[in-house]
């Protein structure tokens, strides 16, 4: 193969292995409306969509949909609640136990956090429901940075991804709506 085919090669795989890497953000056209336009600023358009989708019933009112995604994260952030409890329970952990315990906290904060979270929007408070979830957001990372500083992997990984990127859709979404 001359240089010109090589070169277009390496150009391909290149191409398709770029296109890969990071995750599709197109909202589907079959969408309404009025939800493409909420989501489309998101940190992840499809992840709000999918979650907005299953559960929208009648008129997409945008504090219902942050209610929503709040209670959504709060149900990752209590299963990974859970594996920490059972991955705490078993003996072979000992490397990561302390990191264990860290991150229960810090989920534990989450879980307040959320909370406080609800009731902003119940009175529609959405500064105070922002500050919340920009801690949660906060929270996780923190937990996340433990496992990377201690060298281990962090066990509840798609959970941790999806607490941080169901409060960084809610913050988007809330950067919309009048303070």
């Amino acid at each position: 193969m001359d240089f010109n085919g090589r070169l277009v090669l390496i150009i391909t795989l290149s191409s398709l292995f770029c296109v890969n890497a990071a995750p599709l953000t197109v909202i589907p056209s079959s969408v309404p409306p009025e939800l493409t336009k909420l989501c489309r600023e998101a940190e992840n358009p499809r992840l709000c969509v999918r979650i907005i989708l299953r559960t929208l019933h009648g008129r997409l009112d945008p504090y219902q949909v942050l209610v929503t995604e709040i209670g959504i994260t709060a149900r990752y952030t209590r299963r990974a609640l859970r594996m920490m409890d059972s991955l705490m329970a078993q003996p072979n952990n000992a490397k990561i136990s302390d990191s264990l315990s860290y991150c229960k906290e810090q989920y534990g904060y989450i879980l307040d956090s959320i909370q406080t979270a609800q009731g902003a929007l119940a009175t529609k408070a959405t500064y105070d429901a922002r500050s919340s979830l920009g801690a949660v957001i906060s929270y996780q990372q923190t937990c996340a940075d433990t496992f990377k500083e201690s060298g281990a992997d962090l066990p509840f990984v798609r959970e941790s991804k999806h607490i941080s990127q169901l409060a960084g859709n809610c913050l988007d979404v809330m950067a919309a709506l009048p303070m």
